[in-house]
């Protein structure tokens, strides 16, 4: 199987020290499932504990530079430096193996993958 260097899975952690720590279980969670995908992580946050962490980069941003809240995400376009981009958020953990998923939206430009969440307001 070849190693795909083109691929990588990105997320961002900016503005609270808690999103790091988000990050780097996140990171332990793809590990478990795929271990040689690379991972990007958008920051304006110092990392402790990446060293036993394989495949892993920082892409650094000054204070502020990223934004807070959803800001961030719009700028995925600018952030992202590999040809195929999966964004997964900080706060997430991966239960299986992420590369199907590239397979899933090759050919595409642009996929989302979510479900539809009706609220209380929706049903007044």
């Amino acid at each position: 199987m070849r190693k795909p260097i083109d691929r990588a899975i990105l997320t961002i952690a900016a503005c609270k020290p808690f999103y790091a720590e988000m990050a780097i279980n996140f990171v332990r969670s793809v590990r478990a499932w795929s271990s040689e995908i690379k991972i990007q992580i958008a920051t304006d946050l110092e990392f402790k504990n990446l060293d036993n962490l394989k495949n892993v980069e920082l892409l650094k941003y000054a204070k502020g530079k990223l934004g807070e809240g959803f800001s961030a995400k719009l700028q995925l376009d600018q952030i992202s430096k590999t040809k195929k981009t999966l964004f997964i958020d900080c706060d997430c953990l991966v239960y299986g193996k992420v590369e199907p998923i590239f397979d899933v939206f090759q050919n595409k430009p642009v996929g989302v993958v979510g479900l539809s969440i009706a609220t209380y307001r929706d049903w007044e």
